[in-house]
């Protein structure tokens, strides 16, 4: 189910859509193109993560941007382990020019019965 609650912006700019993990499990299987990052450090993602997704730490997006897709309107979701990474992350891409963005949260979020890699 996607969140009505957004962060920042007048109105004028795109916003930061929180989502949860049946929806994000959704929305990949319907739109092969979003792009799934984890915005957390590479020991975190040995870890786990969510089948998928990119790695792509919170400290390493804006020196990465050339990798993110050139059409801004390309669906991207980050995660991360709290929270606080990914609402982070997502706030760069819509400073970045991304139209479509998604913030799961925690990687907790990404519901029972999901697998993670």
């Amino acid at each position: 189910r996607l969140m009505n609650r957004t962060h920042g912006g007048d109105g004028s700019r795109p916003r930061v859509q929180k989502i949860d993990g049946p929806s994000l499990q959704a929305m990949r299987q319907e739109n092969p193109q979003l792009l799934l990052l984890d915005v957390r450090t590479p020991e975190e993602f040995r870890e786990r993560h969510i089948p998928g997704s990119r790695l792509m730490p919170l400290y390493t997006l804006n020196a990465r941007q050339h990798e993110l897709p050139a059409d801004n309107g390309t669906p991207i979701a980050v995660y991360c382990l709290s929270g606080a990474r990914s609402h982070q992350a997502a706030r760069q891409l819509i400073n970045m020019g991304y139209t479509n963005v998604f913030d799961l949260g925690g990687i907790h979020r990404w519901t029972y019965g999901f697998d993670f890699g």
